[in-house]
């Protein structure tokens, strides 16, 4: 079918910039459509940043629920029942931040980092995963609202946790809380490094 700006301004009774807007809208949809389900998944993932499972099936080609969850999960983290890009495809390896040029695996690891966060927690502190990661602050605002919202001095996360999804699938929850597991003495072993460096730091001063 062939869009046409006058006919769809006319028949939806639009002004011209309001159907403009409508209309491009409408092919982005389309194209989007077009294109395989992990790519799919992918453009859905990158625009929402946290997407409930049942906004991600109203919007594919894919009817076959399982063959969408295991597509899914090629491209994306589950994280408290909705679902996010995996890090790595927002960050590629050879990437790096517009800002201050930090390359795409630190921010990678950063990211990680963040979700691990929300994961366990419902609030986070830029201030912490700034001090924790070494990232700029710009990178680190950057990083954390890839998935969250300032809610005061605190980031919370965009979605409210959809404990329906959690409930129907629990071995999705379980099989993403084994990753977070093995992502776990890395990110203590930050933590602690950062802790002791701060202490060092303090015990010199005191010294002085």
């Amino acid at each position: 079918m062939h869009l046409n700006l006058q006919t769809y301004s006319s028949e939806t009774k639009k002004d011209p910039s309001e159907a403009l807007a409508e209309l491009n809208k409408v092919i982005s949809n389309r194209k989007a459509k077009s294109l395989p389900l992990a790519d799919q998944i992918k453009t859905i993932l990158l625009n929402a940043k946290v997407v409930p499972f049942s906004l991600i099936q109203s919007r594919v080609t894919e009817t076959n629920t399982d063959k969408l969850l295991r597509v899914l999960q090629t491209v994306g983290t589950l994280l408290r029942g909705n679902w996010v890009l995996q890090s790595e495809l927002l960050y590629p390896e050879s990437s790096v931040s517009s800002i201050n040029g930090v390359p795409g695996q630190l921010m990678t690891r950063a990211r990680e980092y963040v979700l691990y966060k929300f994961s366990h927690q419902t609030q986070i502190n830029r201030a912490e995963i700034q001090q924790r990661t070494q990232l700029p602050a710009e990178e680190a605002k950057e990083v954390i609202a890839s998935v969250g919202k300032l809610t005061g001095k605190v980031w919370e996360l965009l979605k409210p946790i959809d404990r329906d999804f959690e409930k129907k699938y629990p071995e999705l929850v379980q099989r993403q809380q084994l990753y977070w597991n093995a992502k776990a003495e890395g990110f203590y072993e930050m933590e602690m490094n950062k802790e002791s460096k701060r202490v060092r730091k303090r015990s010199h001063r005191e010294s002085k």
